[in-house]
């Protein structure tokens, strides 16, 4: 990448574009209509948001003049209203589109099974966190890249989950409030408030758009089991793609409808179990047994889609792909519920197991993570 704004070795132009050779050999290609809607001047000078669109000017808009002036820039004069561009050549270097990859985002993800070794003991404290901008990074910046974290030492006072939230982001409240108690209920509205097992799962994929960030606060915790299971679901996605790319086809093709209701809300939501972006990189799971609707595929497809569903709900249930966790009061556990699957083994009611819940989003941690 240029550092040096001398870096401009040549300017070639041809009808439509204009061809840049840097200093190190390497071209890149402008073209016209994208040099003149990334024009500098087109941004207001203080929020660099754009105040001239892409109708302001004519789509054959074309160089008059290109020269590096005496300041080391680009300066172009436009027909046909003589305007003027100047761009730094740094940043037209750092915006080349010329080695054909479209835009994927800049950041990293690491994916996880049960052979990856989580250094829990390691995790940060809601001290640190609270205090420490370092500390506040590498927490945040876990659930980024892997898409889990652990917090440690969180007062085990009800709300306080908030704060922690309060620490990166905003809560985002549902029908459940902004904060819900996960707790053994006699007359349950809904399997977690049982003593039930849980098998790996995301949370509420009945909502359009679900959260993107849930976080469980460990209140109490003295009863056998209530262990926390945790699953990479973009790992078991991607083994699924390599081994049966065909099963992966199906359940990204083929929409399922998750519902959720009580006396006061009625949710639906119809979507993919996997979903991937522009590139092909899986960016979604979508997986809840329990809330998961009759399908609905044509009759010739519905066989192919279930044994692509069992095939992946059988790797969602191996070994090979929990993580086991038993969080401990003052523990809170932070997760992208978009990519990791949560739950938990059965317990018994001769000890008390109490958890708090809240949900954030991706968009505001990675916001924080960005300005860290």
């Amino acid at each position: 990448m240029a550092t040096l704004t001398h870096d401009i070795q040549l300017i070639s132009r041809r009808e439509d574009a204009l061809i840049i050779t840097w200093s190190d050999g390497q071209q890149s290609v402008f073209h016209h209509i994208w040099l003149k809607d990334n024009a500098p001047e087109g941004r207001h000078p203080v929020n660099g948001q754009r105040i001239a669109d892409l109708l302001s000017f004519p789509e054959e808009v074309r160089p008059l003049s290109v020269e590096v002036d005496r300041a080391g820039q680009l300066s172009i004069v436009w027909w046909p209203d003589d305007a003027v561009s100047r761009f730094d050549p740094r940043w037209l270097r750092e915006n080349s589109y010329s080695d054909g990859a479209p835009d994927s985002g800049s950041w990293q993800r690491t994916l996880w099974d049960s052979s990856t070794l989580f250094d829990w003991e390691g995790s940060p404290t809601y001290v640190q966190v609270s205090n420490d901008p370092e500390a506040m990074r590498r927490w945040i910046g876990q659930v980024s890249e892997f898409g889990i974290a652990l917090l440690r030492g969180v007062p085990v006072e009800p709300g306080t989950i908030t704060k922690v939230v309060g620490l990166f982001s905003f809560v985002h409240e549902t029908n459940y409030g902004q904060v819900f108690d996960v707790k053994y209920s006699p007359d349950p509205s809904n399997l977690a408030y049982t003593t039930l097992a849980l098998s790996p799962h995301t949370d509420t994929p009945y909502r359009d758009p679900e959260p993107t960030i849930q976080l469980l606060h460990c209140l109490v915790s003295s009863g056998l089991g209530g262990d926390t299971v945790l699953v990479d679901g973009f790992k078991a996605a991607e083994e699924l793609r390599l081994c049966h790319p065909e099963m992966f086809d199906e359940l990204v093709k083929w929409p399922v409808r998750f519902s959720w209701g009580d006396d006061d809300t009625q949710l639906s939501a119809v979507a993919p179990m996997i979903r991937v972006d522009a590139h092909g990189d899986i960016d979604r799971v979508r997986y809840q047994n329990s809330t998961m609707a009759p399908m609905r595929v044509p009759d010739d497809r519905m066989l192919s889609f279930y044994r692509a569903y069992r095939t992946f709900s059988e790797s969602i249930a191996s070994p090979r792909f929990q993580v086991y966790l038993k969080l401990g009061p003052g523990d809170v556990i932070m997760f992208d519920n978009r990519r990791v699957l949560h739950g938990r083994t059965a317990y018994t009611k001769l000890g008390a197991r109490h958890l708090q819940g809240c949900y954030s989003d991706m968009d505001g941690l990675r916001s924080r993570l960005a300005k860290a």
